[in-house]
């Protein structure tokens, strides 16, 4: 994806990222990159406020997923819980080989909070290892949970889990009906954050297309004139930086579903 943007700005063509959360993206400077998902500050600092709103100031344990998305957003949600008080442990991976331990690791320094940085494969994997050395306390992570594949699988025990939630699946939008109708026609599935902010992505695109004047800057300049979209994922404007704006969510599997929780005040 970096490698992309410094194409963009060298021939000037408008990039758009869907799925790269890594904050440096869009901090970078480059008027030619546009971010239509939240980053990994937004996301983690999210999750941060709510953890100190809910009183939650046990000691964390930050377990990162071998990637540059989980070894980027773990070492971002543990710097913001540093940053407001709280006791971190980690981040430490969690690849198939070092798992055990790092668990091990967390517990040991008596975690009572569990972040996960991760897709959702990593996610089950650490959770299975969890539960069988014998933790019980409250478990968090990022958007790369927040798929039907995570929460609505029968296998591992998610329930309680707390995520951040960029795409609300029972948003009751006829767009987003629509979607889910022609998504699950299509796939035989339930779509994910992924799958929607892909699917708003495009149909950004091409109503920036329609309100240019065809050229690739005047394509850059739809994109960023700050014209409202309101797609699937809800309503979306640039900041000056090409990012996504929008609030991040949480939400709480609950019996085969995420349960979006309160904004905070």
């Amino acid at each position: 994806t970096h490698v992309l943007s410094m194409v963009a700005v060298k021939t000037h063509v408008p990039h758009i990222t869907c799925i790269a959360t890594d904050p440096s993206l869009t901090r970078a400077g480059t008027p030619w990159t546009f971010r239509t998902l939240a980053d990994d500050i937004s996301q983690a600092g999210a999750l941060v406020q709510w953890l100190k709103s809910e009183k939650n100031r046990g000691p964390i344990g930050v377990l990162a997923a071998p990637s540059r998305y989980g070894k980027i957003g773990a070492r971002t949600v543990a710097r913001l819980a540093r940053n407001s008080g709280f006791q971190v442990t980690g981040p430490l991976v969690m690849s198939v080989k070092e798992l055990s331990d790092s668990i091990r690791e967390v517990l040991k320094e008596k975690s009572s909070i569990i972040v996960l940085w991760g897709l959702v494969d990593d996610g089950l994997e650490a959770i299975r290892e969890l539960r069988k050395q014998g933790y019980s306390g409250l478990i968090c992570g990022g958007d790369g949970l927040a798929s039907p594949a995570f929460f609505a699988q029968k296998t591992v025990p998610v329930e309680g889990v707390v995520v951040t939630c960029p795409y609300d699946l029972q948003e009751d939008s006829p767009a987003n009906w629509k979607f889910r109708e022609a998504f699950r026609k299509r796939f035989s599935t339930e779509p994910d954050s992924f799958s929607a902010h892909s699917y708003d992505t495009m149909n950004l695109l091409a109503q920036a297309l329609k309100n240019s004047d065809g050229t690739r800057s005047g394509l850059r300049d739809a994109l960023a004139s700050g014209n409202e979209y309101v797609g699937v994922t809800g309503s979306l404007q640039f900041d000056a930086s090409g990012n996504d704006r929008r609030p991040v969510r949480l939400a709480v599997c609950h019996e085969g579903a995420l349960n979006i929780l309160p904004d905070l005040p």
